[in-house]
Parts: structure tokens; sequence; C-alpha cells
């Protein structure tokens, strides 16, 4: 979790991603879905992932949602803002809906 958090501080979002895939082979009963979500919004932001690994992300996060529910808003919130910015509105519906 220390390398994953020193590469997001860093902006080195694909290696914190590394990073947070290496930290849950290691501890697969360790909830990360929505840390891998937030450091791939970034990533998808600031143009260095396309955005469907934002929407993968997304996904994982509501094939668990026992585990996420409580992040279900903020992750609705997060994919609108990254969506409007790289043109791909069309994709929200089922992620509000989810949130709501």
């Amino acid at each position: 979790m220390f390398l994953a958090n020193y590469y997001t501080d860093t902006r080195e979002y694909v290696q914190a991603l590394t990073a947070l895939r290496d930290l849950q082979k290691l501890q697969p009963d360790v909830n990360l879905d929505y840390r891998v979500f937030k450091v791939t919004a970034e990533a998808v932001w600031n143009s260095l992932l396309p955005f469907d690994t934002l929407i993968a992300a997304a996904e994982a996060m509501l094939a668990n949602r026992a585990g996420n529910t409580y992040y279900l808003g903020e992750m609705a919130l997060t994919l609108a803002n990254v969506a409007r910015r790289v043109g791909m509105t069309n994709h929200l519906a089922k992620y509000l809906m989810a949130a709501i």
C-alpha cells in the first residue's frame, strides 16, 4: 500500500495500479475496488489510460456491491466528471442508477 500511495502522490498512476494489483494478489480478502477505481480515474483524467479501463474498474465495484455500497455515489460522480472530460457521457446511466 505504501508503494501505491507513493506512486499516486507522485502522479505515476499506472505504477500505482500495478502496486494495487500486486497487493490484491497478496491479500485477496482485502477490498481494493474503490481505491483501484480512484487511481484509474486519475490515470484516465490525465490521458494515461483509455476510458474503458475506468468502466472496467466501475464494473468491478458493481460486481462487489456488498463491499462497495458506501462508495457507489462517489464512484458515479467521479465517473461522470471523467466521462464529461473525455466525451463519453453515453456510458453513465447504469452507474448513476446504481448510485441512486
